[in-house]
């Protein structure tokens, strides 16, 4: 079978698969898991959205590239300081989170439990220990 200018197997099972079509169990019942674009680059994406002129969203024209989630682990950090400044509100609720993590766990300790230092590491990208690294390093240069 041929689709798309792609050959596919008949039969779809165990023995067959790829990384564009899967055979999966799912409460008992066979399920097809297809994934035709897998393998497509950010450029191909964009050649078929405008190609076909499909409207999609325009915060992908303010720089974003992903926009699943605000502040989404898997950002950059230019994207993360965009979501901060775009969004006050929400980093609001997510610092409260974080101080009410920190008064019922041990979340934070390795940042002194301060609010402001856990929420600039998170949107730092770095490990605890580089981000710790680097901000010893500014107050140096000052």
């Amino acid at each position: 079978m041929e689709i798309s200018g792609r050959k596919y197997s008949n039969t779809l099972d165990q023995f067959n698969i790829d990384n564009q079509n899967q055979l999966l169990c799912i409460n008992g019942k066979d399920k097809i898991l297809l994934s035709p674009i897998i393998d497509w680059t950010n450029s191909d994406v964009w050649n078929f959205i405008r190609g076909k002129k499909l409207e999609y969203c325009k915060l992908y024209d303010e720089g974003y590239l992903r926009i699943g989630c605000m502040f989404c682990p898997m950002a950059s950090v230019k994207s993360k300081i965009k979501d901060r400044q775009r969004y006050p509100g929400v980093e609001k609720q997510i610092k409260k989170s974080i101080e009410i993590l920190c008064k019922e766990s041990n979340y934070g300790n390795n940042l002194n439990n301060d609010v402001d230092d856990i929420f600039n590491w998170w949107i730092s990208n770095n490990s605890v220990k580089q981000y710790l690294a680097n901000k010893k390093q500014y107050k140096l240069n000052l």
